[in-house]
């Protein structure tokens, strides 16, 4: 079942679905009905919303995050759980650190141990920022 939730800092002008859709609810007399918005691919799927005249490009699966997914721990990255950038339905995306973003895709196969240790500064931050991590399997 679709489950529409206001997008934050957009009330009542668009909504958020739990399958990843957004639309357009309606402005008065220039428009009466809703409309779903037409996604922009890239290949991560992105709308532009428009308040106060202004236009914002959005991600689609950071508002699905934002709107359906707790996030406690306050970790900053959305993982697609099947690694496929368009699937923005809400049981396919997880708040992760980028180090777990990262390690994900090693584990499906999506980068080498090498491509991820050849950044030393992306490892030391990443080992002052996430302590629970076990640096011993990356040697």
């Amino acid at each position: 079942m679709e489950i529409w939730k206001e997008i934050n800092g957009y009330e009542g002008l668009y909504e958020v679905s739990n399958l990843g859709r957004i639309k357009s609810l309606p402005k008065g007399k220039h428009r009466k009905s809703e409309m779903i918005l037409t996604l922009r691919k890239h290949p991560y799927k992105f709308v532009n919303l428009s308040k106060d005249g202004k236009a914002n490009t959005k991600s689609v699966h950071r508002l699905v995050a934002h709107a359906f997914i707790p996030n406690p721990l306050n970790k900053s990255t959305i993982n697609h759980i099947d690694c496929n950038p368009s699937n923005n339905n809400v049981s396919n995306l997880e708040w992760v650190t980028p180090l777990e973003n990262q390690m994900h895709s090693r584990k499906l196969g999506r980068y080498e141990l090498s491509d991820i240790k050849s950044s030393e500064r992306f490892l030391e931050f990443h080992k002052n920022k996430d302590k629970r991590f076990n640096w011993n399997k990356l040697s």
